[in-house]
């Protein structure tokens, strides 16, 4: 059985959003939209699917919790989101250390 983790989820756009609308337990959430700046909480997300989309911007502002998070957040705060989706990805080792040759001759 999934957890719901709505609270951490809610308090993570929270950081980057501002003030929010929810009937709990229903999914959807809804925001200030920071593209069109609308005077009412027009931004709907759905944290359950991982998707919003502004009912003013309509569908040019709208796509993956991910995407929004890159582009109204920082990095730290989408590391934060991908634990809590546990969508994201978390590399053991650096990037860095596959392109490069190895040191060590056998």
């Amino acid at each position: 059985m999934q957890t719901n983790n709505y609270f951490e989820k809610i308090s993570v756009l929270r950081q980057i959003l501002g003030d929010c609308d929810y009937k709990y337990p229903f999914p959807e959430v809804a925001f200030y939209c920071p593209n069109c700046k609308h005077r009412k909480k027009k931004l709907m997300l759905n944290i359950e699917k991982d998707v919003y989309k502004c009912w003013i911007c309509g569908n040019s502002f709208s796509g993956s919790i991910q995407k929004l998070i890159k582009f109204v957040g920082n990095y730290s705060l989408l590391n934060e989101w991908n634990k809590l989706t546990q969508d994201g990805f978390q590399a053991d080792v650096d990037i860095k250390d596959l392109l490069e040759p190895s040191s060590n001759k056998i």
